[in-house]
């Protein structure tokens, strides 16, 4: 999960959405067929010093460092959502985005399951059939 970058075509409302700011820029030129290049970052702000320190002031040191390294800061109190992916993606094949949908989706049973047993339970009430 992350942020969705979005640009809105004036003329015809069409909008181009990606989950960095340049993808919604390059699926523009691709639709219009500019054989043109945009930078996203510059174009959402993102490249102006002023805005970098402020996005920069909003991080802790450890954020700050681990965004700078290009990997990712943990915080170390989890919210429930978080807690319940994390052990998600202790099961062979579930990757992040996978638990993340199955921390925070309420599809499966009407709930929000926070624990691999919880979902298993719900899982085993029919023997599976509803994940077939």
């Amino acid at each position: 999960y992350g942020p969705i970058f979005a640009v809105r075509e004036d003329s015809s409302n069409v909008v181009f959405r990606g989950e960095s700011p340049t993808k919604p820029w390059t699926k523009v030129c691709l639709h219009k067929r500019t054989g043109a290049r945009i930078s996203g970052p510059l174009h959402f702000g993102f490249s102006d010093p002023t805005t970098q320190s402020a996005i920069a002031s909003m991080y802790t040191e450890s954020e700050l460092q681990a965004a700078l390294e290009g990997s990712k800061a943990w915080n170390d109190v989890l919210s429930s959502q978080e807690k319940a992916a994390k052990e998600f993606m202790e099961v062979e094949g579930i990757g992040e985005t996978a638990a993340m949908v199955l921390a925070t989706t309420t599809s499966l049973g009407g709930k929000h399951h926070k624990t691999k047993k919880s979902l298993a339970k719900w899982a085993a009430l029919d023997e599976g059939e509803k994940l077939k």
